[in-house]
């Protein structure tokens, strides 16, 4: 269930909190705590999310979270942070992956070109490697 656009708790899963993270109106390493944090789960009391990157500024990054929580959901939660490997469920997984997607098909493009193809077969020209980029507002 959704109230005023938000996630309900109870229907909050990896992939929603992969969303919702990368909006939390949160900066600094905060931000990165959301973005690069997966949710584990909760229970009425506690929200768990595992963050695989540790800062001698996470106490204090995590209580932000935290105040952002409480708010967004509207109760006084507890965030228990665990900390080991995450995998693509992070806002900031999702975006790599957006991106290297975005890029190979940068990459790609210009392989197919018909311009370039003259110039390689008429001059002997060579892309260099790493002289693509991806326009990275592309990515959604």
């Amino acid at each position: 269930a959704q109230q005023d656009g938000k996630i309900a708790l109870q229907d909050m899963n990896a992939a929603q909190w992969a969303q919702l993270s990368a909006q939390l109106p949160l900066r600094g390493w905060a931000a990165q705590i959301a973005r690069q944090s997966e949710w584990v789960g909760h229970d009425e009391q506690e929200i768990v999310l595992k963050l695989e990157l540790r800062s001698i500024e996470d106490m204090q990054a995590k209580n932000k979270v935290n105040t952002v929580l409480n708010e967004y959901f509207g109760k006084a939660l507890r965030l228990k942070i665990e900390y080991g490997r995450t995998g693509s469920d992070t806002a900031h997984a999702k975006e790599q992956a957006a991106f290297k997607a975005l890029q190979q098909k940068a990459e790609q493009s210009v392989a197919a070109d018909p311009f370039i193809k003259e110039l390689q077969e008429q001059f002997g020209a060579q892309v260099v490697k790493g002289s693509i980029l991806a326009h990275s507002r592309s990515v959604t």
